[in-house]
């Protein structure tokens, strides 16, 4: 599958993690626009079922200050998570 883009962000992609739907990266999207709307720079953040790590991954690319947690019980989407977030720095 190679490389997906997500927001202003891009992620690699393996099976069997499922690629994000448009509507989640749109969600995501609004929801960074509040968050930034709110003055918030530094909360904490819980992605359960992060799949490749897109939403950690970009609401953390828009808040580096921020803590964002990530989980998921599939090794498979786990290990695409931390290689995203390595990829992304």
């Amino acid at each position: 599958l190679g490389t997906v883009p997500f927001g202003d962000i891009t992620l690699s992609m393996q099976p069997p993690v499922l690629i994000a739907r448009m509507e989640t990266e749109e969600w995501v999207m609004r929801l960074i626009d509040q968050i930034k709307a709110s003055g918030m720079q530094e909360f904490s953040l819980l992605d359960v079922g992060t799949g490749s790590g897109c939403i950690a991954l970009l609401i953390a690319h828009h808040f580096p200050h921020a803590r964002i947690y990530a989980v998921d019980r599939a090794p498979e989407a786990l290990a695409l998570a931390r290689l995203n977030q390595q990829q992304l720095g």
